[in-house]
């Protein structure tokens, strides 16, 4: 018998069988040969669908629909719905296809029949579940498994498990997942047809993947997937091949095997180019982006996300869609992008939140935390966190086992309970040891803070008091040198000169006055100075100086040969505390008398000796007990100043002060010394 003929003899006994049953069907009081059209053109149909002519495939259920209806055949008004609704979606009509569908569903179930029935649930629930609607698309499968349930081992039955099992896994509930995949196995088990068993297997083997990459088990993930791998390349079913090649791209990303990845992302993508599958082209330019987002080529990265969005879009597939926006927003935030990187995000988080895929809105949480630490955003960030804290905790019951090999699948349930039990007490211990380890951390830092905070006061504080006193020693200094009894003495030296009808020496003398006033406010302006400018401006002090006694005194400088003074760098107005204390009490007292000033080098270091052949250092002492309102400010001044230098500075400038008489016998006076390190 040719097959047509078989095909008619098939549309008979189905008509037959209607008329035969006890009670007439509703909707259904035509004749044999009209109904027996009907299903005709709607077997040619199917065959059109299997070539995916499907405007061919509308035209001819419509055509089928306007007769069942003029003839009241229910069964010929469900099946032209069914098939209208089934090529609407293969164009991406789906809220059209939902609503074929459930018109089917009311004839269906007219004529009691649940298999029908069970069909165009699961069909429902596959549109719901690419929209993204997985809740629903659950709602559906249970509806779906509740009509099929007659025939528990038949095809209908493992494909609505497996449906079920994807929407399971997209809303993150693991443990549910697994156990639809592990049920659909058992399905399988009674298959005698080797090569739709083998294939089934596949596709099971499929979905467990993706459970395990979700679950960062990346080893195991492979291992499975390269079983379907085996099975598909052996039956060459392009299409499944090219979500494993694909899938394996994506794992070998996640291990930074990026070749590897590359080259199994390039297979799928050849083969969905090949098969005109746009879905899986968009997919595949996301995951490429996602390989350039790892070896942190930002700009790449974002042209291949960009691309892929924009399919995804364009097609509908709003299920892919938060994936999508989460690599978008994580590479513009690589590329210092950060208002771009929060859009991105933001968006990706409300497809999350409004198709329900939970793992993807646990991944855009991790996201926006990224995110807002990264812009110093920490409100934000907690507040984020605490999203992220619930969900996960929400999530927590819903983890599955590890997969241990193939081996595991033919033993599954028991030991898989078990690994269960075993991985939330894992889960809790793990919590609980974190938590400990966040508080310790917070403890941790909350008391190096609280230190840094105290020494760091103290530090300002002790600087501040450092500052003070240095700018007080710099007053005393200042008030020293431009002692107004110097100053007074001096010009009245001056005027003297003038008043004697000498005013070459008077301008002589106002001329040095100037340039030591000029040299003393200066060199207060400074922390150094050469040593030429400072011999400069002791020897206008010590001009003017002398003019203060009767009978001027003397003074030499000794200035060792080896030393050039205009390279020589010193503390500005060292000297004239030195020279200062050597007038007022040593030479003073006795009304006169030599300073001699010396400076030689020895080894690395400089020696600068101020010697006075004055009252001598009891003699002093004693006079300044007696005359208690004059204080020596100069050894005073200097030992405070050296103090302050010297905290600064590895090498250390000594200050000594002893009676020449200590030197050499017979000698009268003080010499005092400065030790200075040359650098």
């Amino acid at each position: 018998m040719k097959p047509k003929y078989l095909l008619v003899v098939g549309s008979l006994l189905s008509v037959f069988h209607l008329m035969s049953q006890d009670h007439e069907p509703k909707y259904f009081r035509g004749k044999a040969e009209d109904s027996l059209e009907v299903m005709n053109k709607l077997s040619m149909a199917r065959g059109v669908y299997n070539i995916q002519d499907y405007d061919s495939v509308i035209s001819i259920s419509e055509t089928t629909l306007a007769r069942s209806l003029e003839i009241d055949f229910a069964r010929g008004v469900g099946e032209s719905y069914f098939l209208k609704a089934r090529a609407l979606n293969r164009m991406g009509s789906r809220n059209k296809a939902i609503e074929m569908y459930r018109k089917a569903l009311g004839y269906f179930e007219s004529l009691n029949d649940h298999q029908r029935m069970a069909g165009a649930y699961n069909n429902w629930g596959l549109i719901l579940k690419a929209m993204g609607k997985f809740r629903e698309a659950i709602e559906a499968g249970e509806n779906a498994l509740e009509n099929a349930s007659g025939e528990p081992h038949s095809k209908l039955f493992f494909n609505i498990l497996i449906n079920m099992g994807n929407s399971f896994q997209n809303l993150a509930q693991f443990k549910k997942a697994t156990s639809s995949y592990f049920e659909s196995l058992n399905v399988l088990k009674n298959e005698i047809d080797t090569i739709y068993k083998e294939r089934m297997q596949a596709e099971v083997y499929i979905n467990l993947g993706i459970v395990y990459f979700e679950q960062k088990l990346y080893s195991k993930s492979k291992e499975i997937y390269h079983e379907a791998r085996i099975i598909l390349e052996k039956q060459q079913l392009k299409p499944q091949l090219a979500t494993v090649y694909n899938n394996l791209g994506v794992t070998y990303t996640e291990t930074e095997d990026f070749k590897t990845a590359e080259n199994y992302l390039n297979l799928a993508q050849n083969l969905n180019l090949k098969l005109n599958d746009k879905v899986g082209v968009a997919i595949c330019a996301h995951n490429f982006g996602k390989i350039l987002f790892y070896q942190q080529k930002y700009i790449k990265a974002l042209d291949k996300y960009e691309q892929a969005i924009q399919e995804l879009i364009k097609l509908g597939a709003s299920a892919y869609l938060p994936t999508s926006y989460l690599g978008l927003g994580k590479t513009y935030l690589g590329a210092s992008m950060p208002e771009k990187a929060q859009l991105a995000l933001l968006k990706g988080l409300q497809m999350a939140l409004k198709s329900g895929q939970k793992v993807q809105e646990l991944k855009l949480y991790e996201g926006l935390i990224t995110f807002h630490k990264s812009v110093d955003e920490l409100e934000m960030a907690l507040m984020y966190y605490d999203l992220y804290s619930a969900l996960s905790q929400e999530l927590n019951d819903q983890q599955i086992g590890r997969y241990i090999g193939q081996q595991e699948l033919k033993e599954h349930l028991d030991k898989r309970d078990l690994a269960l039990a075993s991985l939330q007490s894992e889960t809790a211990l793990l919590e609980f040891q974190i938590t400990q380890r966040n508080i310790l951390l917070i403890l941790s830092i909350s008391v190096i803070i609280l230190i840094s905070s105290l020494f760091t006061m103290v530090y300002r504080q002790h600087r501040l008091r450092s500052m003070n006193k240095n700018f007080a020693l710099e007053q005393k200094l200042l008030r020293t040198q431009l002692n107004p009894h110097f100053i007074f003495n001096a010009l009245g030296a001056i005027q003297h000169y003038m008043y004697n009808k000498t005013p070459h020496d008077a301008a002589r003398y106002l001329s040095k006055f100037s340039k030591l006033m000029r040299s003393i406010l200066e060199s207060s302006r400074t922390s150094k100075t050469t040593l030429s400018t400072e011999l400069e401006t002791m020897k206008f002090y010590l001009d003017l100086q002398s003019l203060r006694f009767n009978k001027p005194f003397q003074y030499t400088i000794e200035l060792d040969p080896k030393l050039d003074p205009e390279l020589i760098q010193i503390p500005s107005l060292l000297i004239q505390p030195l020279l200062e204390n050597a007038i007022e009490h040593g030479l003073r007292p006795k009304q006169g008398g030599h300073i001699n000033i010396e400076i030689k080098q020895e080894t690395d270091h400089i020696v600068i000796a101020v010697e006075d052949d004055g009252v001598g250092l009891e003699v002093s002492k004693r006079n300044r007990q007696y005359e208690k309102s004059k204080q020596s400010l100069g050894n005073t001044i200097t030992v405070e100043r050296l103090s302050l230098i010297n905290r600064k500075s590895k090498k250390k400038i000594l200050f000594k002060v002893e009676s020449r008489s200590q030197i050499e016998e017979g000698l009268s006076g003080t010499r005092a010394s400065l030790i200075i390190p040359i650098n």
